[in-house]
Formats: C-alpha cells, structure tokens, sequence
C-alpha cells in the first residue's frame, strides 16, 4: 500500500498514474497530528509533504492506494515518484504507519507556499481554508 496526498489523489490530474497500473484506493486517511507541513510546489502543480513536528494543530488529508503487485509499486515508484518528492514513511492519526511522498526539506525555498492551514490538497485547491 501507499499514501498519496496530492495530484495522485482520486480525481486528480495524476490519479491515471495509479490507476493505470491497476492500484486501487483502498481508505481515506489523515496524518498524524503536528508531524506534516504541506507546501505547493511547482506552481501550485503538486504538493509536498514534509516531516516537521510543528505546533499547526493540523492533520493532512491523504488516501491509501493498493497495487496488485511488487512489480506495478516498483515501476510507479520509479517513473512517477521525482525529485523533490521521495519515498518515507508516514505515521497516520490511528497509530499506524505506511509508505508513501515526502518532500525533501531542501527544496522549501523563502517563497514556497506552506498550505498547512487547509489541510490537504484538495482544500488548497477548492480554496478552502
């Protein structure tokens, strides 16, 4: 399994990157409150979620992706997973745990969006605060 909180999530514009390689959503998630900072990176193209415990209050929004195989996981991961996005492990507010993007720190910049406050993706695009 793995989390996606961003353009990969259903109906996102690169939700075709799971489902193309037979994935299939398996639950809604939320992560573990004060851990994750989101950004917008790319032109508000993508997010990235970074690990930093923080006092924000906020739980970020993801979904939990199945593949149907080692196989399908390895080629999404190397195909779709690009820099400054990268694979971790992410703990989730029912004290469990998988594997899905994080952002490497390095690329928050002085005028990188920090959308925290939303939530999630999915608000930041709707304009959700």
């Amino acid at each position: 399994s793995k989390h996606v909180c961003g353009a990969h999530m259903s109906n996102g514009r690169l939700n075709h990157e799971l489902t193309s390689r037979g994935a299939k959503f398996s639950r809604a998630v939320k992560s573990k409150n004060n851990c994750y900072e989101m950004y917008s990176i790319d032109n508000d193209q993508r997010p990235g979620m970074v690990q930093i415990d923080n006092d924000k209050g906020m739980e970020i929004e993801m979904e939990i992706w199945s593949f149907r195989d080692a196989q399908q996981y390895g080629d999404f991961i190397a195909k779709c997973v690009t820099k400054p996005l990268c694979v971790g492990t992410i703990e989730l507010n029912d004290d469990t745990q998988c594997k899905g993007f994080l952002m490497e720190s390095s690329a928050i910049g002085s005028d990188t969006p920090n959308i925290t406050s939303f939530g999630g993706w999915s608000r930041f695009k709707r304009g959700l605060a």
